[in-house]
């Protein structure tokens, strides 16, 4: 994922278009950070890019907004040269602005005022069914405390700590909650007395609950139940006395804008659409909240008045094509800060007509083509329809940690280039398979209540249907290829705290589930190949010793 800084004032915006240019000392950062986002990105030269960011951090100190981007990216080329999963954040910017915090596999905040990094954790080397490593985080406001979501993997929970940001070294942390019916959490903002976190936890039951967490004693405080999906940021009134949010309602994957009272948990509709909303933050004065709107088909940035705890008035307009960025702060100047980024994954998918016979192969004639990121691509067994699931990205984050909504797009198309998209119930896609007859396709993913298994998705009109159910704290990856005879479905079910899985073979026809390999180290197994008869696997032992088996 491509990162990079937002920073303008809210209170300009209020009453002007942004504008300006970069001109001197300004060009020649901006040319070092393109120069060190190409060995990173082109040249695939991670640790070359980190010096070359660090370079950047040290002699350009004054521009905030290349030093935030150069942070950001070194963050992540970290991340990627170590756990994969401990990826790199945005994190947040402190109310007075001197701080930034930010992630790798260790949570750090950035120093303007010195231009210096302090790590606040640290993770240790561990086995990954056991790591352990910080998520998002959120500034008091008085900027000198921060609290963030701490991930316990063995246990399968999320716990939030608290640490002091003044000081040197690693400053012992406060555990605030820590309950095994958390599977996640997440800090968004403070109140202004520093009693009470606004924050978001998911519970085993698959609901997602907007509470108050104590500072004293760690008590929480629900203020507001909703499905697994939750909201996608929280941002209290400059006074603590509102909370505003974004949330989709039932099966829509569009979000729309809330307040809610802290005190009496009265709930208002502030912006209600068919578009998508997705929550910035406050104006310092509380008068209005900030958001992001795709009206016109773009993120444009919008503001709406707040009277009395509700919305007073129409939204207006502030910024057209604000572009897609994830809010990470309002400081007590109106400088809104936000971490923009591109995507991830994309291209152009070509149909093209290989002819063995052909004359000159360098030239196929194209069948069709069309964009979109395509992370799971299946032929069916005829090979005349082409199955492609892609997680598109949208207007607004999923969490701090996921910075773009994985909008679930699921399309076949033929060999005449006609398309269907599939309008499914689905929240994501993990993998997917050609059901032997072709005519429906076997997924592996969750619903839109958080719930995994493997469903059953007609390609004629999208009707899905729940093959197998698995576990709160399962997840379900299908095993491929499938023959094109059989009864069988073979998939990995995996436990997610401890990294654990086994290989079951479910019979679609009578739903009885056998198992083929006992649980074990997920990585240890891997499926090379199914037949009508037997299954191709290769086992890894703990010292790297693989031996081929054959599963009849």
């Amino acid at each position: 994922m491509h990162r990079g800084l937002l920073i303008t004032t809210v209170a300009a915006l209020l009453a002007l278009p942004l504008a300006g240019t970069l001109r001197g000392q300004q060009e020649k950062a901006e040319v070092a950070l393109r120069a060190a986002i190409e060995q990173e990105t082109v040249r695939g030269d991670l640790k070359g890019a980190i010096e070359q960011y660090r370079t950047i951090i040290d002699r350009h100190r004054d521009n905030r907004a290349v030093t935030v981007q150069a942070l950001l990216r070194m963050a992540e080329c970290y991340s990627r040269l170590g756990d994969a999963e401990a990826a790199a954040t945005h994190g947040k910017i402190s109310p007075d602005g001197r701080y930034l915090s930010y992630e790798t596999e260790d949570l750090y905040v950035h120093d303007f005022s010195t231009s210096s990094s302090r790590q606040l954790t640290k993770t240790g080397p561990r086995p990954v069914e056991h790591a352990e490593y910080p998520e998002g985080s959120a500034f008091s406001r008085d900027s000198r405390r921060l609290a963030y979501a701490w991930r316990v993997r063995a246990r399968g929970i999320y716990q939030i700590r608290v640490v002091d940001v003044s000081g040197s070294g690693i400053p012992d942390a406060r555990i605030l909650l820590d309950s095994d019916e958390i599977t996640w959490a997440c800090p968004y903002d403070w109140t202004p007395d520093g009693k009470w976190i606004a924050v978001l936890v998911r519970r085993k039951d698959h609901t997602a609950q907007i509470a108050m967490l104590s500072t004293e004693n760690g008590a929480l405080r629900v203020l507001k139940s909703t499905d697994w999906r939750g909201v996608s940021n929280l941002a209290l009134s400059p006074d603590g006395s509102q909370l505003a949010f974004d949330m989709s309602d039932g099966d829509a994957r569009s979000r729309d804008l809330f307040l809610l009272s802290t005190s009496a948990a009265r709930e208002v509709p502030l912006v209600a659409s068919r578009s998508d909303e997705t929550l910035v933050g406050w104006s310092t004065d509380g008068k209005q909240v900030l958001f992001l709107g795709n009206r016109a088909g773009a993120p444009d940035l919008w503001s709406v008045e707040i009277h009395d705890g509700s919305a007073k008035g129409e939204p207006v307009l502030l910024k057209r094509d604000a572009g897609r960025f994830w809010p990470l702060g309002v400081t007590e100047t109106g400088a809104l800060y936000g971490a923009t980024f591109s995507p991830p994954f994309g291209g152009r998918l070509k149909l093209l007509s290989l002819d063995p016979a052909m004359t000159d192969p360098s030239s196929p004639r194209v069948l069709d083509e069309f964009v979109g990121p395509g992370n799971d691509l299946r032929w069916s067994h005829s090979g005349s329809m082409l199955a492609a699931a892609s997680q598109w990205i949208g207007t607004r984050p999923l969490t701090p940690r996921y910075t773009e909504l994985l909008a679930l797009r699921l399309v076949v198309r033929d060999l005449s280039g006609v398309a269907r998209e599939l309008q499914t119930p689905l929240e994501y896609i993990n993998n997917l398979e050609w059901a032997p007859d072709d005519e429906s396709l076997l997924v592996a993913g969750a619903d839109l209540q958080g719930r995994r298994g493997v469903f059953r998705v007609d390609v004629s009109t999208g009707t899905t249907t729940v093959i197998v159910r698995v576990e709160p704290d399962e997840q379900a990856i299908l095993v491929a290829p499938f023959p094109q005879t059989g009864d069988n479905l073979y998939y990995r079910r995996i436990r997610i705290a401890g990294q654990t899985a086994k290989l079951v073979a479910h019979n679609l026809r009578t739903g009885e589930e056998v198992e083929i390999l006992p649980y074990g180290p997920r990585d240890q197994i891997t499926v090379l190949g199914v037949t009508d008869t037997a299954l191709l696997t290769i086992e890894s032992d703990a010292a790297g010793m693989a031996e081929a088996l054959v599963l009849s």
